[in-house]
């Protein structure tokens, strides 16, 4: 067959060899073009796999620390140490409570010293009363005579009760007053000091339980954003290690374009730069190797048709190799700044945590030290003023001992005061008629008699219970010894800082935590977005690609021009069943489109990985195993330490 002829061959070889070398040299340039690319840009994209494989396992770290965390914080150190203290503060406050109610005890003592004292107050009309009889037994005895001395020594015997009530009475007033100014003095101090210290201390206890309040509140709003911080971080970490897998869309590109360019190879024979023209075998489009060529114009026709439509494929080819490797970077972006925003959220909520009242952590543990020392020191006063009380109860308890034996003394008179007007009245029986007036005076004394042992009665009851109160009192008092105190307080603050050791390491623990997390997450999040702005590698792949994209639609177009009329072969009687030979579903879906058994708009930018039930044998190890991890990097949160990126 004579290639030469230029009706035949006008438009692919045209009349001039310069013009169908033209062809060949923008072919085998496309083909330089495309190899340049894909050696070029592998050093860059391993460089990015690289950074993103820090990240991955900076991201894995932080997602390991974090959960480790949260097996920390999820233990019952820190609710046993919170209720310790809280048992301790209880403690206090029932010491506190049952040190107070002194001023209310001597108030009641004082209440019934008054109301002895005006029991003792009456004495002095019964003492009265009886000197008015013993004038009026002595007068009507007189009277008598002395044929009835009895009568003279009752009375004597009125005489003499007149003496010891008034000196049991008066002797008993003097002591009741003497206490009651001393009780009086101490009430006064008392209750002021109660009161005072009362307010302190309440206000002590609820700093203390306040402190308590924040801190658990703190470690809630810590261990809270620990946990969020942990399940955030396995989530960045998931998606870093997509990110990475999703770099293996570099090499499944790479190895696309690889193909355009055997193809457009295979099509010119795989020889470069020859001038002169061998045999015209080289043209025959790749798909169609091994077919032979025939002396006919029709056949050269065929020919030319084929190339064409082999151009046009290679060029759909790298057409949407161009989109998927840039829809591809474009995600990759779009997941960094995801993942560096999703950091900046996380950040956010870490400073909120770690200062949250705007001080050191250390300020509620060295408030609530000092806030218990008060109380320990509150403690010691109360002791003190108890221990003073004491010795005052002490001398009211020995005064009202004294004072019930006097009372039992006048109680004695008032047995004697019945026994006299008991003889009054059997005197006054004797004489008959000249008794009647000794009869009268023996009822008054009677009535006198009655009248001092109710008074007497109400005075024992009332120096009894002031007695006990004051003994009771006293007892309390003398509990608080000095050293057992000391040692009590030594002993609970011992307990506290006991208690508070523990907390406070763990609570540096997490302020260092979370500002470890706060740190290293902002250098994270920093990195991923210069990362994410720097990303631009795809820029030249993609110009790259647009060029020879621009080319081969030149060669193509040139080649339809120079066919005649209705003398083009269809696209499918050229491409026919052969998407077989390509080894990636997305290939194969293309070559289906351009041979028209598929639109190519239903193709778009499609995931590059190889499908469920598709046949493999047809994969090389290595594409196999990147076309794999693909498709299951979007399920999976996590890579593994072992993410192989080409």
């Amino acid at each position: 067959m004579n290639l030469t002829t230029p009706v035949l061959f006008k438009g692919l070889w045209k009349t001039d060899v310069h013009e169908k070398l033209d062809w060949r040299y923008r072919l085998d340039q496309a083909g330089e073009r495309i190899m340049e690319m894909t050696t070029g840009t592998e050093g860059e994209f391993l460089r990015i796999g690289e950074r993103l494989q820090e990240i991955h396992q900076r991201a894995r770290a932080m997602s390991k620390l974090s959960g480790a965390a949260v097996e920390q914080l999820s233990g019952d150190t820190i609710l046993t140490q919170m209720e310790g203290l809280k048992k301790i503060l209880r403690q206090i406050g029932d010491e506190n409570e049952s040190s107070l109610g002194g001023s209310a005890t001597i108030a009641m003592i004082l209440q019934r010293l008054k109301e002895v004292h005006g029991h003792l107050e009456s004495f002095d009309k019964i003492v009265r009363n009886l000197r008015v009889l013993c004038n009026l037994i002595r007068i009507e005895s007189a009277r008598l005579g002395n044929q009835h001395e009895g009568f003279a020594a009752l009375g004597d015997d009125v005489q003499g009760l007149i003496a010891h009530v008034d000196t049991g009475s008066s002797t008993l007033r003097m002591r009741t007053e003497e206490i009651i100014r001393l009780l009086a003095d101490h009430m006064a101090l008392a209750k002021e000091f109660e009161t005072s210290q009362q307010e302190n201390t309440k206000l002590i206890l609820d700093q203390s339980r306040r402190n308590i309040g924040e801190m658990e509140a703190r470690h809630e709003l810590s261990s809270q954003v620990i946990k969020d911080a942990a399940v955030r971080w396995k989530q960045i970490s998931g998606s870093v290690g997509e990110v990475v897998s999703s770099l293996q869309f570099h090499d499944i590109t790479r190895q696309r374009m690889e193909h355009v360019r055997e193809a457009l190879m295979e099509m010119m024979g795989e020889r470069k730069n020859t001038p002169e023209l061998p045999e015209r075998k080289s043209l025959i489009p790749w798909p169609l190797r091994g077919h032979r060529e025939n002396n006919g114009i029709s056949d050269t026709t065929d020919v030319m048709s084929k190339a064409a439509v082999t151009c046009e494929l290679q060029t759909a080819q790298l057409q949407h190799a161009r989109e998927d490797l840039a829809g591809a970077v474009e995600r990759i972006g779009e997941n960094l700044y995801r993942i560096s925003s999703e950091i900046s959220v996380m950040s956010e909520d870490i400073q909120k945590a770690a200062g949250a009242s705007g001080e050191k952590e250390d300020t509620y543990f060295s408030e609530l030290e000092a806030s218990l020392a008060k109380l320990m020191e509150a403690i010691g006063e109360f002791a003190e003023m108890n221990r003073k009380m004491s010795g005052s109860m002490l001398q009211v308890a020995h005064a009202m001992g004294e004072m019930t034996s006097f009372i039992r003394d006048i109680q004695k008179v008032g047995i004697a005061m019945r026994v006299t007007a008991l003889n009054a009245c059997i005197h006054a029986a004797h004489i008959g008629d000249s008794g009647l007036a000794l009869g009268v005076l023996a009822d008054s004394i009677h009535d006198l008699s009655v009248n001092t042992e109710g008074s007497i009665d109400i005075i024992s009851t009332n120096l009894a219970c002031i007695g006990g109160e004051a003994e009771s009192l006293s007892r309390q008092g003398g509990r608080y010894d000095q050293e057992r105190l000391e040692r009590e307080n030594t002993s609970l603050l011992d307990q506290v800082k006991s208690l508070m050791q523990p907390l406070r390491q763990m609570d540096e623990e997490l302020s260092d935590l979370l500002q470890r997390f706060d740190s290293d997450g902002a250098d994270l999040q920093q990195e991923i977005e210069e990362m994410a702005a720097h990303l631009r590698v795809h820029d030249e792949m993609d110009r790259g690609i647009g060029a020879v994209v621009t080319s081969l639609k030149g060669v193509t177009d040139d080649m339809h021009a120079a066919l005649p009329a209705g003398s083009e072969l269809s696209k499918a009687a050229v491409l026919g069943d052969m998407a077989a030979r390509y080894t990636m579903v997305q290939e194969r879906k293309i070559h289906m489109a351009v041979a028209g058994a598929a639109p190519v708009a239903a193709i778009g930018v499609l995931p590059m990985m190889v499908e469920e039930g598709e046949d493999r044998d047809m994969l090389d190890g290595t594409r196999e195993d990147a076309e794999a991890a693909t498709a299951a990097g979007g399920d999976e949160g996590d890579l593994g330490d072992n993410v192989e990126l080409f």
